[in-house]
């Protein structure tokens, strides 16, 4: 068969969806009709993919009116004249990877009714690309070569969604009974992501830490996370979300909506760390300064 024999349908292949505009955190507004949607909506014109394009490292701000068509658009940002001749190789990485990850994300969204995120989307993207130029970086131009002879060469394959780290710690007044929770977050190579304050109060310290695996879970939920691992020196509440008994009363309510919470990442894993691995998040925990910042 000939390239002449292949057609391609720029604009009906995709899932049929509830028309209206799907908006971030999964909500959609929706009418009876159903329509296929187009790349040119999908990828571009979407409202929840705007803060993805422009809140990127690129950023690149869309203009819809100028667009007529996806492979216009495509041939457009793929053209030699798209940006500087130094950058053009990230540029278009960069814009290959956000594509990819709007696609899985709104897989994810009509299959699986997993909530749109551009956060997510946009931490995908970035480890994505930085992992791929660091593999590209390490080959050598050295002209034509097989792999089978050449067994040394470097390869790169596309990467599963990162695995994020969450730290905890509290810290809590016995006679007051309020304090802080403190969440620290970054992706599996340690660089940082966010980190959240909660003031709390509690009837027990065994309550407060676990408030602090509380609110680190909803803030894992909230960005949107599928795989984490959650880090924290509270031996305690570890070991009681590691067993099916339950034995402080006070503590099982905030408990029980910690097992649902982590129910809902595709991976999610409680580790204990000693004090001294745990001591950013602990001096965030213990400032309790009004001017400090609850979310960064």
């Amino acid at each position: 068969m000939g390239g002449q024999d292949v057609k391609v349908w720029s604009d009906r292949w995709l899932p049929s969806i509830p028309s209206g505009h799907p908006k971030p955190m999964g909500q959609q507004s929706v009418s009876p009709n159903l329509r296929d949607e187009s790349l040119e909506h999908l990828f571009l014109l979407c409202t929840w993919v705007h803060p993805i394009w422009f809140g990127g490292a690129l950023p690149y701000k869309v203009d819809g009116k100028a667009i007529s068509s996806w492979g216009g658009w495509c041939n457009d940002v793929f053209s030699p004249t798209f940006g500087s001749a130094s950058s053009k190789n990230w540029v278009q990485s960069y814009i290959a990877f956000t594509c990819w990850f709007i696609w899985k994300a709104r897989c994810d969204f009509v299959f699986n009714k997993v909530p749109l995120n551009p956060v997510s989307v946009l931490l995908k993207i970035s480890a994505a690309l930085s992992s791929f130029l660091k593999a590209n970086s390490s080959v050598e131009p050295c002209g034509v070569t097989s792999f089978a002879s050449a067994p040394g060469v470097a390869s790169w394959c596309a990467l599963s969604d990162p695995c994020f780290k969450i730290n905890v710690d509290d810290s809590w007044s016995m006679v007051t009974q309020q304090g802080f929770v403190r969440v620290l977050v970054r992706v599996a190579e340690g660089r940082f992501v966010a980190a959240a304050r909660y003031p709390i109060c509690a009837p027990s310290a065994i309550t407060a830490e676990a408030l602090a695996l509380f609110h680190g879970c909803r803030l894992g939920l909230k960005l949107g996370f599928q795989e984490v691992i959650f880090k924290a020196d509270l031996s305690e509440v570890i070991s009681c979300l590691s067993s099916s008994v339950v034995d402080n009363w006070e503590a099982s309510p905030t408990l029980g909506m910690i097992r649902l919470l982590g129910s809902s990442f595709q991976s999610c894993r409680w580790s204990w760390v000693p004090r001294l691995a745990n001591e950013a998040t602990h001096i965030l925990a213990l400032h309790n300064s009004s001017e400090m910042n609850d979310y960064v």
